[in-house]
């Protein structure tokens, strides 16, 4: 900050830039939706052996209505 050219300023701005744009946590609602589906695709075929078909189809007809 001592010299009169015009980088040391810049520097300091993105160095606020950097700090003011960080998070309290590293995950994203995309990251965690991300993870959800990852982890629950596994047991799509568990519950299509214990739920009918057609339930389902029902349920979800249901849910865009």
């Amino acid at each position: 900050m001592g010299s009169a050219d015009i980088q040391s300023p810049a520097d300091l701005a993105n160095s606020y830039e950097v700090v003011r744009d960080m998070r309290l946590a590293p995950l994203s609602l995309d990251a965690i939706i991300q993870v959800g589906v990852a982890a629950a695709v596994p047991f799509l075929p568990l519950v299509l052996t214990v739920v009918l078909t057609e339930e389902i189809l029902n349920k979800l007809v249901r849910m865009l209505l």
